[in-house]
Order: structure tokens, then C-alpha cells, then sequence
């Protein structure tokens, strides 16, 4: 009766886990550069339907130094068309899978470099302007729309929390170290709390280690689409390292709907 008991306990174990969505990612999932300063993240279209997401990203790479404090790496001004508030930035053009919290593809219009060399030519911007927004086309998703984010007010230090539409949500952060493989793994569940705790998401980040290096993932904003709605969140790795700059990689939740969390 005992062993049953717990075969059943263990089942529900299981069950709980397979309902929550655990999404595991690497250092750098983006596909592009994340020892960046982000300048501006838009989402212009969702298809919740399709589970794709269009995005525009304007980002600038970090200054590094070195151990003598010496500058060794700075973006150069690329002088790209329509960017001459934003010298030293680039931009990249994408589509974001929602039910996998993957970037199916991403094109990089404007390559924001540290050597000239590096810059785009006009003629491959066009190039790839052109084919992001073909890519659009076929995805179903209408950059035009540009969607509109709903901030959250973030409360709390080692747990925080948020409302959403009249509803609680906290998450934290916490750290595993892998020595083995030098790896640090940031971990971030998340919680919604209506009468009792629920945990609906959990992030298992993969952190590459430096010393005296530390990761964090926060919740941003969200989007909503009648009764469905996603988180955008943002990790951020820091290393107080010589020559290892801050790095910060945005990804998205996968859809939730408000039913299914009351």
C-alpha cells in the first residue's frame, strides 16, 4: 500500500513537471552578438496562432579593457544610413519561435563592429533588408503592427514580483556551478500566485564562467492577445574580468492563457 502510494505521489511529480514548460538554453542563443548594449528590443508583430514573434533589435557592442585598464576593443561609426543618432549601433531583423523559445532565424541588416573592415556595404544591407522581410511574408507576421509591450512594475529583491491584468506573478534566480565543463547554470522559476503558488515556467540558463561572473534573468514587459499572452524577459551575464564585457540576450516566454492559470 505504502509503494503504491508513493508510485502515485511520484506520478503526479511527473505530470506537474511535463505541464510546466522547462526550457533549457546556451550562453549565447541569440544568434547574432550578446556582449551588447541594447538600445532599443521591439516586438512588430505577434502571430499567436502561428507561435512566431517579428522583432527589430538596435544594439552597440561593449567597450572592453583590459587588466592595465586600457580600452583594447570599441565600436567604430559605420556610418550607416538612418542611424546617425546611433553611431555605433546595428540592427537585426527577426523572427522568434514561441513554442520552442528559440530564434528560428534572424537577419543582421546593420553589423555593429569594432573594425571598419567588418561594416556592411549598402548593397548587402539591401540584401538582407529585403530578404527579412520576404521571410516576414511567409511567416503570416505584419511588421506594420508594431505590437505594443506592457511594462511590469517589478517589486522585491532575491524574489520579485509583478502584476499582470490582476494577476500575481513572482520568479527568482538562482545559481549551480559545473565545475567539469567551467559552467555556470542561472536558473530562473517562475511563479503565479492566485490563492496558491503555481510554478508555470522555469529557465535553465547556461552561463559560461569567469571569475567573479554572475547571471540573472529578469521579466520585462508582456504582450497580450485576448485570452493569450507572453513575457519577454532578458538574461544578463556580468564578469568584473578583464576583457570580458557584459552580455545580454532577450528571449520570450512561451504563451500562456489566462484560463488555464486561475
Amino acid at each position: 500500500m505504502k509503494k503504491q502510494i508513493l508510485t502515485i505521489i511520484f506520478l503526479m511529480t511527473l505530470i506537474s513537471l511535463k505541464s510546466q514548460v522547462i526550457v533549457n538554453r546556451e550562453f549565447n542563443s541569440s544568434n547574432y552578438h550578446s556582449a551588447i548594449k541594447t538600445n532599443e528590443f521591439t516586438v512588430l508583430d505577434i502571430n499567436f496562432d502561428k507561435k512566431l514573434l517579428a522583432f527589430k533589435h538596435v544594439y552597440e557592442p561593449r567597450t572592453a579593457w583590459n587588466e592595465m585598464g586600457e580600452i583594447y576593443q570599441q565600436a567604430c561609426d559605420c556610418k550607416y544610413a538612418g542611424m546617425e543618432d546611433k553611431k555605433l549601433s546595428g540592427l537585426v531583423l527577426g523572427v522568434y519561435d514561441l513554442s520552442s523559445q528559440k530564434y528560428l532565424k534572424t537577419f543582421i541588416i546593420y553589423n555593429a563592429s569594432y573594425e571598419m573592415a567588418d561594416c556592411y556595404p549598402y548593397e548587402l544591407s539591401v540584401k538582407m533588408l529585403d530578404s527579412a522581410k520576404q521571410f516576414f511574408i511567409e511567416q503570416g507576421l505584419d511588421i506594420t503592427k508594431k505590437s505594443q509591450p506592457l511594462a511590469l512594475e517589478i517589486k522585491g529583491d532575491k524574489v520579485k514580483s509583478f502584476v499582470f491584468e490582476n494577476m500575481k506573478f513572482k520568479y527568482s534566480n538562482d545559481w549551480e556551478m559545473d565545475w567539469d565543463n567551467n559552467t555556470m547554470i542561472t536558473s530562473s522559476n517562475l511563479w503565479v500566485v492566485t490563492g496558491e503558488e503555481k510554478l508555470i515556467h522555469i529557465i535553465n540558463q547556461d552561463d559560461n564562467y569567469y571569475m567573479a561572473s554572475g547571471g540573472r534573468i529578469d521579466y520585462i514587459s508582456a504582450f497580450r492577445d485576448e485570452d493569450e499572452f507572453v513575457f519577454l524577459n532578458l538574461f544578463y551575464h556580468t564578469s568584473s574580468k578583464a576583457g570580458i564585457t557584459d552580455q545580454e540576450v532577450y528571449h520570450f516566454s512561451p504563451i500562456f492563457k489566462f484560463e488555464d492559470l486561475k
